[in-house]
């Protein structure tokens, strides 16, 4: 896992320029600790490919996925690495923009990674919705 994690890594890099730092730490926890982990509330972790799957620690510098995720990306699924690169560019941005920002950008490169491999994953909605947050913020 160590390979794939850092060659996405180098991938966000290539496409943003942002250094590549040193892998994170990735949890694999059940639904309600990730939306525990978030404060939020257990109905947004209730199915895989719905709702909270996965969030990202800046004070630990860790990645916390949803169990069902884990077993995706082990079985190599666009939607669960997908969501591995959406967690991986939280890791390498920094708390260098508001969160909204954040979102956007990762949103943005997990359905451009999605993309380059014949697919999407990101709902053109949530795309929408993510990005006005942003606008101007940035």
């Amino acid at each position: 896992m160590e390979s794939m994690i850092l060659s996405m890594m180098l991938w966000v890099s290539t496409q943003t320029g942002i250094p590549v730092t040193e892998a994170p730490v990735i949890f694999s926890v059940d639904n309600i600790m990730v939306c525990d982990h978030m404060g939020a509330p257990a109905a947004h972790c209730s199915q895989i490919g719905r709702g909270i799957m996965a969030t990202y620690d800046d004070n630990n510098r860790a990645i916390v996925m949803r169990e069902e995720v884990m077993a995706e990306i082990k079985h190599g699924t666009i939607l669960g690495l997908s969501t591995l690169v959406h967690e991986i560019v939280h890791h390498m941005q920094g708390k260098d923009k508001t969160m909204a920002c954040r979102e956007e950008q990762a949103y943005r490169l997990q359905e451009k990674w999605a993309n380059e491999r014949g697919t999407s994953v990101v709902d053109p909605f949530v795309m929408a919705m993510v990005a006005a947050r942003c606008f101007g913020m940035d």
